[in-house]
């Protein structure tokens, strides 16, 4: 496979394989949803392996592979025994159905929807994924910004993506489709993102939003959230599980011993 990525990609590679012990192996795969994914090496595997898309893309795409590589470099701070991710099966996604039947009350187009399991589950495992990757990337985004100047471009234009796609979610009509679950735990989540990043990773999104709902909520968050410390990977499996309890979604996942949860 042909690819070519920049000089601190390039090191910040070589420093996983130098830190866990074990080379990485890059793959291209069709059929992937993002352009950059991983599997990083169980006790019994020789190498982590980073799958690159057919439609991978500059400079996106070099943002990608460091936040990758910063992901199994977070992993390998715990002992083997210890390393934990997040799993959801049917029982998971049944507590989510049972929640969100709550929020149908009156509304048909709510308790329709929520007999198609496919629209449950974009809703449910959006804010799942948005759950238990916003912790660790707000650890992540501020390595890159610390450690990484010349993604500094590359990482703000990422970012700002991502803002613009938070503003975007808080449109009237996307709440009045969504679950009031659904819907404030997203807002509240991205708020406290954001929020932190502005603090810790040189940016400034939060002083571009006005009129922003939940904010008592969203002040509440972060306020709890910034009373933890970093603890590394079990800090971010406790600001998982503070959100979730926050948010009361604690039931929608659990975790599991890496290479045990049949994913």
């Amino acid at each position: 496979m042909n690819l070519t990525i920049l000089d601190s990609v390039e090191a910040l590679a070589r420093r996983v394989e130098r830190e866990t012990g074990k080379p990485l192996q890059w793959v291209q795969a069709g059929g992937m949803p993002g352009m950059v994914e991983i599997k990083p090496a169980s006790p019994e595997e020789a190498a982590h392996t980073i799958y690159i898309s057919e439609g991978f893309k500059d400079p996106e795409g070099q943002h990608l592979i460091a936040c990758k590589c910063y992901q199994i470099l977070r992993m390998y701070q715990e002992e083997e025994s210890a390393r934990m991710i997040p799993s959801s099966d049917m029982s998971h996604f049944n507590n989510a159905k049972m929640r969100l039947a709550l929020d149908a009350g009156d509304r048909p187009d709510l308790a329709k929807a929520l007999n198609e399991d496919e629209i449950v589950k974009a809703w449910v495992f959006g804010v799942v994924n948005q759950l238990i990757s916003q912790p660790l990337d707000i650890y992540i985004q501020k390595a890159i910004y610390e450690q990484m100047p010349d993604l500094h471009k590359i990482r703000e234009s990422v970012l700002e993506q991502q803002f613009q796609d938070f503003l975007s979610a808080q449109r009237e009509e996307v709440r009045l489709y969504s679950p009031k679950t659904v819907y404030d735990a997203s807002l509240i989540m991205n708020a406290v993102y954001l929020t932190l990043l502005d603090e810790v990773a040189g940016t400034s999104f939060m002083d571009r939003v006005e009129n922003l709902p939940q904010r008592r909520k969203i002040e509440r968050l972060l306020k709890a959230t910034k009373a933890t410390e970093d603890g590394g990977p079990a800090g971010d499996r406790a600001r998982t599980d503070l959100w979730a309890d926050f948010l009361g979604i604690r039931d929608w996942y659990e975790w599991v011993p890496y290479g045990q949860s049949g994913d």
